[in-house]
Parts: C-alpha cells; sequence; structure tokens
C-alpha cells in the first residue's frame, strides 16, 4: 500500500513498511532469543522489521545467561539499535554488605579488609572474605570523600571540612584529630609522615603523631591524581604539564622538565610509569625510575579516561569505547566497545576488571581485549572501585548507591 499525501511543497509518500519501526539487535555472545512484548521475533543478530508503532518491551535471553530487557519508543521510520553484552550466570554473586550511607568512592583494600569512608561521615572496615562488618567509626558533622591511607597498623584519612583523622586499624578508634589550614584532597605516606595536597595545590608534611612538619606552596597548580612518592621525594605534574620534585625533609618544590603537552585533561599511574593526557593531543609517560620520558601525539575524540597496564595505555571514551594504544609507535593494538563508560578498573594478569557507570563488571583479555564475561549487579549505580586480592577469580566490587559485593568468577 502507497499513501500519497499532497502538501504545499509538493509529494511526501509513505509505504506502509516505512511506518513500521525497525530494530537491529546484536548480542554477546550471539545466539539469544529476541522477544518483542513477550513474542518471539528472532535470534541475534538480527534485524525486526515491520515493528507496530509505539512503545515496546525488546527482551534478549540464552540459556546460561541472565535475560535482559528495556523499552523502545516506534514513530514512523523509526530506526533503533540494541547492543548488549549478556551478563554470564557462571559468574556467581557471593556475600553484599549495603552500607547505610552513599559511598565516597575512596575505598581501600589492605590485608584482609575493606575500609570504606562514606559521605555522612562514618568508616566501616568489612573482613573481605565472611563481608562480615569489622567496627564502624561514627564521626559527626563530618563527610570523607578521599581515600584512606594505612601505615604503622594506623589509618588515615581527610574530611571534606579540613581535618585529618587517625585511627586504630583493628578496633576504628579515633587515635587523633587535626584541623588543618586547607582541606586535603589526596594523602601519600612515606617511611616518617604523611605528605598531603589541598584543594589549592598546598602541601603539608604531618608525622604520624598529628605534628605539622612543614608546610609549601608550589606556586602553581598541581595535578592531585600525579603525586606519588619515590625515596626521599615526592613528585607531581602541573595542570601545565611541569613535573615537580618536592623535598620532604623541608618542603622545596623545584621544577625537574616542562613537557609541551597542553592542559591536563587525565592521569593515571602505576608502580613504574605516570601518564599523562593533554588537551594538544599530547600523551606524556614519565619513567619513575629512570627519569625519562617519553611523549606522543596520540587522538582521542571523546576522551573520558585513561589507563595504564604494564605494557600498554588504555583510552575510554564517552560512549564505553576503549582501545589499548602502543605507546612506542602510537597504534592500535586492540579496540573493544562496552557500550557504557568505565568508571573504576582493576588488572591482574592475564585479565582486566572495568567497572561501568551502570553497574556492570566486565572481564577482558588484556592481550586481545575480547570480553571473556560480564556481571551486572542488582543495583544499576556506577562501580566506584575493584578489589581483586591477588586472585583472579575473586573480585570485590563497590559501588556508589553503597552496596559492597563479592563476584566469585570461572576460570577463563
Amino acid at each position: 500500500m502507497l499513501v500519497v499525501i499532497l502538501g504545499a511543497a509538493g509529494y511526501v509518500y509513505y509505504s506502509a513498511t516505512a511506518a513500521q519501526g525497525v530494530l537491529d539487535v546484536t548480542t554477546y555472545p550471539e545466539g539469544a532469543k529476541i522477544y518483542i512484548d513477550g513474542g518471539e521475533v528472532g535470534t541475534s543478530p538480527d534485524r525486526i522489521t515491520g515493528i507496530q508503532l509505539g512503545l515496546r518491551e525488546v527482551s534478549v535471553g540464552k540459556e546460561g545467561y541472565e535475560s535482559y530487557s528495556r523499552l523502545f519508543q516506534f514513530n514512523p521510520g523509526s530506526r533503533r539499535q540494541m547492543v548488549v553484552y549478556l551478563s554470564d550466570k557462571d559468574i556467581e554473586r557471593g556475600p553484599t554488605f549495603e552500607r547505610i550511607a552513599t559511598t565516597s568512592g575512596g575505598s581501600l583494600s589492605h590485608d584482609d579488609k575493606l575500609y570504606l569512608p562514606t559521605t555522612d561521615g562514618r568508616l566501616y572496615a568489612v573482613d573481605k572474605q565472611s563481608k562480615e562488618k569489622v567496627w564502624e567509626a561514627d564521626i559527626e558533622n563530618e563527610t570523607f570523600l578521599y581515600q584512606p591511607v594505612t601505615k604503622n597498623d594506623l589509618l588515615f584519612i581527610p574530611s571534606f571540612y579540613g581535618s585529618l583523622y587517625s585511627l586504630d586499624q583493628e578496633t576504628g578508634e579515633v587515635m587523633w584529630e587535626m584541623s588543618l589550614p586547607e582541606r586535603l584532597v589526596r594523602i601519600q605516606k612515606t617511611e616518617s609522615g604523611l605528605l598531603g595536597m589541598s584543594f589549592r595545590s598546598q602541601l603539608t608534611f604531618i608525622d604520624f603523631d598529628g605534628n605539622i612538619i612543614w608546610e609549601s606552596d608550589p606556586g602553581r597548580i598541581l595535578v592531585s591524581a600525579s603525586l606519588y612518592v619515590q625515596g626521599d621525594q615526592a613528585f607531581s605534574l602541573s595542570e601545565r604539564g611541569h613535573l615537580v620534585s618536592i623535598d620532604l625533609a623541608n618542603g622545596n618544590v623545584e621544577v625537574v622538565e616542562e613537557f609541551e603537552i597542553g592542559e591536563i585533561i587525565q592521569v593515571t599511574q602505576n608502580d613504574s610509569f605516570l601518564a599523562a593526557a593533554g588537551k594538544e593531543r599530547m600523551v606524556l609517560l614519565w619513567d619513575k625510575e629512570n627519569f625519562t620520558a617519553d611523549k606522543k601525539r596520540l587522538e582521542f575524540p571523546g576522551l573520558h579516561r585513561i589507563y595504564l597496564s604494564t605494557d600498554y595505555l588504555l583510552f575510554a571514551d564517552n560512549q564505553g569505547e576503549i582501545k589499548a594504544i602502543d605507546f612506542d609507535t602510537g597504534e592500535d593494538i586492540w579496540r573493544r566497545n562496552l557500550y557504557t563508560p568505565t568508571s573504576s578498573y582493576a588488572f591482574f594478569e592475564d585479565h582486566l576488571y572495568f567497572g561501568t557507570h551502570d553497574g556492570s563488571i566486565f572481564i577482558l583479555d588484556k592481550d586481545t581485549g575480547e570480553v571473556l564475561g560480564k556481571r551486572s549487579l542488582p543495583v544499576q549505580s556506577r562501580i566506584t572501585s575493584i578489589s581483586t586480592d591477588d586472585d583472579p577469580n575473586i573480585l570485590h566490587v563497590t559501588n556508589r548507591g553503597g552496596l559492597i559485593t563479592t563476584l566469585f568468577l570461572p576460570d577463563y
């Protein structure tokens, strides 16, 4: 049937087929049954045509995987796309610990415990195997936004309102509290004390008894995520790409090198390297041990995050695509689209673990980017931290909704 409508601008044609919806469905793995409003219409991958207009529920399901569904609005001529990584039932969801408050995203995994700060002034210690709460510290009128550090059987954590707290790791008892001139956004432990960086890049060195040893103004804005300690010095990048050294004995700050990479937009580091992406599409890789640097011009449109493995750089965009880059050549090693932005990650042996904004965990092969498995959590909230506990088959996952979940993975 052909309908012809005469308008002021001339003829507009609508066929009966064009007035119905079209849906392209892709699932990983393939072979999932496709249902629209409960009726089976195909097997993925497939293009479904002739869909009645209006709001339709589209579902996919495959044996061994959790079913997935979502709603689509089909208007005349609508063409929709549905790409789904199915959640693997072989990934067993273990004990879950639910907190009262919203997580700040600064959880810390250390030895046999997870330490979990919250935005309403609570700090929890949780046994990583049993998921039982070991202790809870409730500090009135405080907010914790940043990750704690541990040293000498003590836990140190800065508050949003400018205090620094020291707690006993085993009991949660507050050992001391001190007020600081400025709120700290990052603390690094050293052999003799704590190096803190404030939101205005002011530096403060504090001993483990809560005494200020020195304060220093670096004279430039530093990127807190780039701060690291090595021996009797600390190092940090400025927002303009200058690498500075900080003498831990007296707080003297010196420029080590100036890197013309543009204003820094993302930083990542591991034990050996510090990587930074600048607005000029320049990427810096700084060798911490050998004091050498390499710069490359790399394309990263829509950059959301960068990650650093032992072998290469990972770029993630705001649509969920991840690509691994060989830093020597600048060439892609592999690409993978997870169709949801990543928010946290962990590496272990041959595997990558990515947490996402919609509350899922992806397990990828480090060398190929192949998705080995995926598990969605009950609460669709951004994953804020992942811990492997040196065991590739056990993951501890924390999300922004205040849920800590253990996942038991099959052998991949």
